[in-house]
């Protein structure tokens, strides 16, 4: 017996032994965290970083700091001395100003103003599209990290202007996204990520441009509630709507359930309500503009050239559904982007819209057409021209409609180019879309593989009826296919169409089909697109032509079937 208690007296002893030494070794851990100053110990804030350890405290004093840093995925705290009234740190327009990746909970950015970012470069990861510059000011993946008491501002990318999550679960406290520009997300963007929001230090995030979701935009359904100071919820600044769960001590601006006025000597601080009490810039009317199913509404646009460099116009201009925009004429109301981004984006809009009596020009994107994208959207485009644009590395020069209903009459769609080596559609591609057009002239668009004029493709349909294809080109890239129209797994159905004097590098001057493709031409001409009017290319599954009525020079012997088509 006396044993037995001897061995459990030995046992506690021992017990009691390793508990004092765990605790003198977590002693000895925290002993060890320690603070790292800037300018002081580092001149650089990441070369700071660069030399913390998990728990240390990288303390930055007032200054502007010319540099892009990342966490490296350590835990730690990098937080200003005095604020972010006085601490900036300046991307230089180089990438991303702060990049963050796999930090826990425990790591914190506090205290500084985040501007001039431009976005980490992130490739799509498959052959025939490019990658986009996500997070200007802010790139954040697989981080859970506490955003603090910061200000993001003047910062741009292709997705989340200020900001870019990626699988991430970040907390806000006390943050203000303003001024910021993307394409998707001016101010954030949530891409399969669970943000919280400090509801007693609320953040501000507005006065963000972007083509869908000036503010929000997420691919999913936010958990949280996003707590802030001042908004308005609507899908004008956070898109899908219905992704998130706002909680907003007060409005931004107040709605406004009526069509709206615009010209470019106006003022947004007029009441937009008739011609002689015009708004300035279309961005503000649709920012209070406010309209549904049973009352739709129009944004009327005086004559004259609406720009950044004539009325601060911000593009792209965002259209939300049941809202038209209607110009004064078709030759007298132009909105040019001046190459800076696409001019007009329609972006998960549920509701029907219409453009009418305007050009279109000038207009520059990546991945998302040039002048007129619409995706998952019911697009009316009337009297329309869209006119020298670029899809630089990416699709639909003029026009690219991804899952979407476009109807069109009366448009002329010019001089549009789609670049890069797997440019497709210089003047417009459909792709998963259906197209009913009627009067429309496509003419010297010009691409660097497929479809100098329009390229249908991935089941789409297009309809046409009296329309001109003239001086379309498929030329420079590693394929050059359809110098007029490229089809491929498509429905094309042309009426009373003329399509002459295109070229392609390759193949299909005139019209090039591939894989599964049902053409069918009636009163047509093709004149002059030489060597070849129709060329079939059968990769997977035929493909079938019908001709009736029409005018093939050469007839049957000048369309090149590969023997397995049919006609």
């Amino acid at each position: 017996m006396k044993f037995l208690n001897c061995v459990r007296s030995w046992k506690s002893i021992a017990s009691l032994i390793m508990f004092i030494v765990i605790g003198i070794m977590m002693i000895g851990r925290v002993a060890q965290a320690q603070s790292i100053s800037v300018p002081n110990d580092f001149s650089t804030i990441q070369a700071a970083i660069n030399a913390a350890n998990a728990g240390d405290m990288v303390l930055v004093s007032p200054g502007t700091y010319a540099e892009n840093i990342t966490f490296n995925g350590k835990n730690l705290t990098v937080e200003s001395t005095d604020g972010a009234g006085t601490t900036i740190i300046d991307g230089q327009k180089k990438g991303s100003v702060v990049t963050l990746n796999g930090e826990a909970s425990t790591a914190m950015l506090s205290g500084f103003t985040i501007i001039n970012g431009a976005g980490t470069y992130v490739s799509f990861g498959h052959a025939y599209s490019n990658g986009s510059h996500r997070g200007g000011g802010v790139y954040c993946k697989n981080s859970q990290i506490i955003l603090k008491n910061l200000i993001i501002s003047d910062n741009s990318a292709h997705e989340g202007g200020g900001v870019y999550c990626r699988d991430a679960s970040p907390t806000f406290v006390n943050v203000r996204v303003t001024n910021n520009s993307a394409i998707f997300g001016g101010g954030v963007y949530f891409y399969n990520s669970s943000p919280t929001f400090d509801s007693a230090n609320r953040s501000r995030i507005h006065s963000n441009h972007a083509g869908s979701g000036n503010d929000f935009y997420s691919n999913s359904k936010i958990s949280n509630v996003v707590y802030l100071d001042n908004f308005t919820p609507s899908s004008y600044y956070a898109n899908p709507l219905e992704n998130f769960s706002f909680d907003a001590l007060s409005g931004a601006l107040a709605p406004v359930n009526a069509d709206l006025y615009v010209s470019p000597n106006g003022h947004n601080g007029n009441s937009g309500l008739s011609a002689s009490e015009p708004l300035k810039t279309i961005d503000y009317a649709l920012s209070v503009i406010q309209a549904d199913q049973l009352n739709p509404r129009t944004i009327h646009l005086a004559a004259g050239t609406y720009s950044s460099a004539t009325n601060g116009e911000k593009f792209p201009i965002s259209l939300i559904s049941h809202v038209s925009l209607q110009g004064s004429g078709e030759t007298s109301t132009i909105l040019d982007a001046n190459q800076q981004s696409v001019v007009v984006a329609a972006h998960y809009v549920e509701g029907p819209i219409s453009i009418k009596y305007i050009i279109v020009t000038n207009g520059s994107g990546i991945n998302t057409g040039g002048g007129v994208y619409c995706n998952e959207a019911n697009l009316n485009l009337e009297n329309l021209t869209v006119s020298n644009n670029v899809a630089t590395l990416g699709h639909g020069g003029g026009i690219y409609c991804l899952r979407s209903n476009l109807v069109s009459t009366n448009m002329t769609v010019k001089d549009n180019k789609a670049s890069g080596n797997y440019g497709i559609g210089g003047g417009m591609r459909l792709y998963r879309s259906t197209a009913t057009l009627r009067n429309v002239n496509i003419l010297n668009n010009q691409v660097h593989w497929g479809g100098g004029g329009i390229h249908v493709d991935s089941s789409s349909e297009l309809n046409l009826t009296n329309g001109l294809f003239v001086g379309n080109s498929a030329i420079n890239g590693p394929y050059n296919d359809g110098g007029a129209i490229g089809c491929h797994d498509a429905k094309l159905n042309l009426v009373n169409v003329t399509i002459a004097d295109n070229s392609a590098d390759d193949q299909g001057d005139g019209i090039h089909i591939l894989d599964a493709c049902q053409v069918n031409l009636v009163n047509t001409i093709l004149w002059n697109n030489s060597p070849q009017e129709i060329y079939f290319s059968n990769v997977l599954r035929p493909s079938t032509l019908t001709v009736s009525y029409s005018n093939v020079p050469g007839g049957q012997a000048n369309i090149s079937t590969n023997g397995s088509d049919t006609i």
